[in-house]
């Protein structure tokens, strides 16, 4: 066991050393302090990790567009599956129209998830799987009210997802 608790110290002291050139730390030296697994302390790191996620969905859902073998609503592939009943998978990067609908539905997803989940850990102070499932069922409503109620609502939708979007590089841009 004290061979464990030696092993584990030297580890720390070599992972949390900044430079090489300082000399190691003495035996009988505390190990640096761990790292706290809630990073969420303000407000504005749960923002901007919900704005990291929106923009990674987009890149997500753009590089699933690329490659998914479904037809984009509105294309001429949609309506003759439509007309005809029968399934013809789209050729890999066939339509650009499949990026921007997939990257739309999906970056906000994740954002929302994400946004919802870290909101709760900030709130309740706790990091652990109550957090993430909060925001699946989150997410879960924000798509069954937004995405698969109504054409009407996704319209809406699709007009907040390129403002959040513009907001979301603005943001980027501003933020100090």
């Amino acid at each position: 066991m004290k061979f464990l608790t030696s092993l584990r110290n030297l580890i720390l002291r070599r992972t949390h050393q900044d430079d090489d050139s300082q000399p190691t730390a003495k035996r009988n030296e505390t190990p640096m302090p761990r790292r706290e697994l809630g990073t969420y302390k303000s407000p504005a790191t749960v923002i901007s990790d919900g704005v990291h996620a929106f923009l990674n969905g987009l890149v997500y859902g753009g590089i699933w567009g690329l490659f998914a073998p479904y037809h984009a609503p509105g294309t001429a592939g949609a309506a003759a599956e439509a007309a005809t009943g029968i399934f013809k998978p789209a050729p890999p990067f066939s339509s650009l129209r499949s990026v921007a609908f997939n990257a739309s539905i999906v970056g906000p997803i994740m954002g929302v998830h994400r946004l919802s989940s870290r909101g709760l850990e900030l709130a309740r102070g706790r990091e652990d799987y109550l957090n993430d499932v909060f925001g699946l069922g989150v997410a879960y409503k924000y798509y069954s009210t937004f995405l698969g109620s109504s054409d009407r609502r996704l319209m809406l939708h699709n007009r907040a997802v390129g403002g959040l979007l513009v907001a979301a590089i603005a943001y980027a841009n501003l933020a100090v």
